[in-house]
């Protein structure tokens, strides 16, 4: 059970109520492509009971240029939403803002309190009587995601939504808590996802996808562009006849370019050269869902598309770590999604991949990863979205 007394937050809710006042819900987002819970916002800003804001906190663990060229940057790609979009952080003030008054209901997906300003953190927001939500920010597969989850101040959550029942199980493994909070609903964040993913007939696309941990010791330890860096920029010359999307995940770049592992001048000649390419696309548009709809396979090393492309019934290769073991990192569900994918320990790998997979359509995954996908991925009973909607209207007593 909670050991949070929400009696204040929720008064709050039902006096808006009963004086035919719409709810104030905020979705906060730290990164423009981690917001998993979009859809939800979409929904409910459509529906009369609730006046829906985009809040974008800042991550202050990473350095002030870092944390104002991301929310920035998120400012421009969210201005496309019917919704209001606020920063909070004020540029000119060079302060924060705290928002807390202005909302009954709040969605978050950083589990991460330290990870920003105080105003933005659970902890907080609790203590001026808002009802806190949490949606995760990625598909659950990595042991790690259960003990990020199992944290013992996730449990002062009003709510937590979770992907499967895998997910839940083992967050009641790695803590003595029962979850009374959670919710099983599937992953939200894939109800955008186009059903009709259109390939290029032309020419095969395929995507590169990094991850950030390429340091030693990483918690993930999933990092693996140092040990591929040669191999990936000679891709599109060694392979002309295929396009590339370089989609690095939002915090490599920094890492690449901080000189920690080469010159920061060095590194940066390397890249302009390799992005700049006839072949090469450089994906930093926070809605990464068109790439995969119009590409043909993915190569990656990363937690959340380990599952997310599955999605897609397209071949995928996870280009491995030597500092990656599978069998201790991943649980239940993330071993079935690994199944599904073509594993690449070297270059020959992942030279195989595309000689055979994507340019041969030798695919010999190919029905039991459509299989899996159908059967332990997708929702039963359509939308989550909707299902998540559904459950906080009907556990707050809301009308639908």
């Amino acid at each position: 059970m909670n050991e949070v007394d929400f009696s204040d937050a929720l008064s709050k809710i039902y006096a808006r109520q009963a004086r035919g006042l719409k709810i104030r819900i905020a979705f906060f987002v730290v990164y423009d492509s981690v917001f998993p819970s979009k859809n939800v916002m979409h929904m409910l800003a459509d529906d009369p009971l609730f006046d829906v804001k985009v809040i974008l906190i800042p991550d202050i663990l990473r350095g002030s240029d870092n944390m104002t060229s991301q929310l920035q940057k998120s400012l421009a790609s969210f201005s496309i939403f019917s919704s209001p979009v606020l920063s909070g952080y004020d540029f000119d003030k060079n302060s924060f803002i705290d928002f807390s008054m202005d909302f009954d209901i709040v969605v978050m997906s950083n589990p991460y309190e330290e990870m920003t300003h105080e105003y933005f953190r659970l902890s907080y927001l609790i203590k001026r009587s808002v009802l806190p939500i949490y949606i995760h920010y990625g598909f659950s597969i990595f042991k790690y995601d259960y003990k990020v989850l199992a944290q013992k101040h996730m449990m002062d959550f009003w709510r937590i939504f979770l992907d499967t029942s895998d997910c839940l199980d083992e967050m009641r493994k790695f803590s003595n808590f029962n979850w009374d909070n959670c919710r099983t609903t599937g992953y939200c964040k894939m109800d955008d996802l186009s059903a009709g993913s259109v390939q290029n007939k032309d020419r095969k696309c395929v995507i590169i996808a990094p991850h950030h941990t390429i340091e030693n010791n990483n918690h993930l330890n999933l990092g693996s562009f140092l040990e591929y860096f040669d191999y990936y920029i000679n891709l599109p010359f060694r392979y002309p006849s295929i396009d590339f999307i370089f989609r690095p995940h939002p915090m490599l770049m920094g890492k690449l370019l901080s000189g920690t592992y080469a010159p920061k001048e060095l590194i940066s000649s390397i890249l302009e050269r390799f992005l700049h390419h006839p072949n090469v696309e450089h994906s930093t548009e926070s809605d990464y869902f068109p790439i995969f709809e119009r590409s043909d396979a993915m190569i990656h090393d990363c937690a959340s598309f380990t599952a997310e492309y599955l999605f897609t019934g397209k071949p995928v290769c996870f280009a491995k770590s030597v500092r990656t073991n599978l069998d201790e990192t991943l649980g239940g569900v993330g071993k079935k999604c690994m199944q599904q994918h073509y594993i690449a320990t070297s270059s020959l790998d992942i030279d195989f991949f595309l000689n055979h997979i994507v340019i041969g359509g030798e695919d010999p995954l190919k029905s039991e990863r459509e299989g899996f996908a159908e059967a332990q991925l997708l929702p039963c009973g359509g939308n989550v979205s909707r299902s998540v909607i559904n459950i906080i209207k009907d556990e707050l007593s809301l009308s639908h």
